[in-house]
């Protein structure tokens, strides 16, 4: 095995914890252009997580090998009992994936579900994934605890947002974060989030700045949004032209403020108005569990 593969071998199986049988909580499997990385689940079939990457890289290259890629990171804590070594883990396992077999350039969709709690970070440890690299990343799905957004191998930086034109987001977020993700994500035509927390408005994790400009126009189409607070306050900077479908779910009090009784500062203002709106008033505990 060369040396580059030896040190690749050494870092993803550091701590790596297994059954009783000596299987390990580390799985990675394939089909066509899909690729899916569970750390934290049992493999049956093992032969050390770099083989076991190369196997499952080589079955979702052929035969796309011009094809972007849709790319599954999956983090289960219950049978890791070192939470940061695991959370790493997934991330080493990504950067191997993208710097050895399949390409950064190449991946399509990213598609990460973390656990609810919040894990640690090392936030002085080099950045595993070259975010500049995912010059063809359009679809972000991203499923954690909010800490994350920044204490993360995927932090979400303006660079990241830029290339994306689909992104859903599940965990507490303050309004400003949504804020910082329409307008870095410049070219998003869909955007969900939850859910939006009115006690986070005063606990933003991206440190959004309002534009000076008085709009800032976006070809967003599709809006989701799950919150508690009031979001009229979104619209404001914003101008969404081409915004066709929304989806809110709305619990008291931003459901008794929504619509807005004045003009919101965009041209999808008209439409909030109207009857296209979809207005669900399920409580946002009703919502968590549906999630």
């Amino acid at each position: 095995m060369a040396r580059r593969e030896l040190d690749w071998e050494k870092r993803l199986s550091k701590n790596i914890p297994v059954d009783r049988t000596g299987r390990p909580y580390f799985n990675a499997y394939a089909g066509p252009r899909h690729i899916y990385i569970e750390v934290g689940l049992r493999n049956d079939r093992y032969g050390g997580p770099v083989r076991c990457l190369r196997s499952m890289a080589e079955d979702a290259r052929m035969p796309h090998e011009q094809d972007d890629h849709l790319v599954h990171g999956r983090y289960d804590t219950v049978h890791w009992p070192d939470w940061e070594s695991g959370f790493q883990c997934l991330g080493e396992s990504l950067a191997f994936l993208g710097e050895e077999e399949i390409p950064f350039e190449q991946w399509g969709e990213l598609h990460i579900s973390l656990p609810d709690d919040e894990l640690p970070y090392d936030m002085s440890s080099p950045l595993l994934l070259p975010l500049d690299s995912f010059s063809n990343l359009r679809t972000l799905t991203w499923k954690g605890h909010r800490k994350q957004l920044i204490a993360s191998w995927l932090p979400f930086t303006p660079t990241l947002l830029r290339t994306l034109t689909t992104l859903e987001i599940q965990c507490d977020l303050s309004l400003q974060d949504c804020c910082h993700m329409l307008f870095y994500g410049e070219n998003l035509k869909e955007f969900t989030a939850r859910i939006i927390q009115r006690d986070l408005s005063t606990e933003q994790m991206l440190g959004f700045v309002p534009p000076e400009a008085s709009y800032t126009t976006r070809p967003l189409e599709y809006l989701c949004l799950v919150s508690d607070d009031d979001i009229t306050p979104l619209f404001r900077p914003f101008n969404f032209p081409a915004l066709r479908r929304i989806d809110f779910t709305l619990a008291h009090p931003a459901w008794a403020l929504f619509p807005p009784k004045t003009d919101v500062g965009s041209s999808a203002s008209v439409l909030l108005q109207s009857k296209a709106v979809l207005y669900r008033s399920r409580s946002i505990s009703q919502e968590r569990q549906v999630l």
